[in-house]
C-alpha cells in the first residue's frame, strides 16, 4: 500500500492499480504587519495557516479501471464532507485531518459510443481543524 486517505486506499497490485503520480504541498505561516512613519515595517508572527496538497490521478481502462467510475466514487466520498488522516509510506501527512476541496479532471479519452476511456486530473486537499 502506498498510503490512504479514510476509504480511499493508494496502492499498485496486480490486482488493483490505484494510485496517485505525484503532487505539492503548502505549508505557509501568517505574519499580522505595523506600518512604521519613518521606519521600516514590524512583522508579528501570527501563525500557522490551513495546509493544502494535492495529488495527481490517472485512471485508465487501460490498467483494468473504469476511469469515470473511479472519479465518481471520489467525489461521493467528498461530497459526505467527512475528514480523514492523509497517510503516505504509513506516516501521516500533517498534524491535523483533511478535506477533499475540489477534484478537477481532464476527460483524455472517449470511445466512439461515448464510454469515458481515461482521466487526468488531481484531487486538492485541505487541513481540517475541529
Amino acid at each position: 500500500m502506498i498510503g490512504s486517505w479514510g476509504p480511499i486506499v493508494f496502492e499498485m497490485s496486480a490486482r488493483r492499480k490505484f494510485s496517485f503520480s505525484g503532487g505539492s504541498r503548502d505549508v505557509s505561516y501568517r505574519y499580522g504587519r505595523t506600518e512604521l512613519v519613518n521606519g521600516k515595517a514590524r512583522q508579528q508572527f501570527g501563525g500557522e495557516e490551513l495546509e493544502g496538497f494535492h495529488i495527481e490521478i490517472w485512471f485508465s481502462v487501460d490498467i483494468g479501471l473504469d476511469p469515470l467510475e473511479e472519479i465518481e466514487r471520489i467525489a461521493d466520498i467528498a461530497v459526505q464532507g467527512e475528514s480523514y488522516p492523509f497517510i503516505v509510506g504509513g506516516r501521516p501527512i500533517g498534524k491535523n485531518m483533511f478535506v477533499i476541496t475540489a477534484l478537477p479532471q481532464e476527460w483524455k479519452r472517449i470511445s466512439g459510443d461515448g464510454k469515458v476511456l481515461e482521466i487526468r486530473g488531481s484531487v486538492q486537499f485541505s487541513e481540517f481543524v475541529d
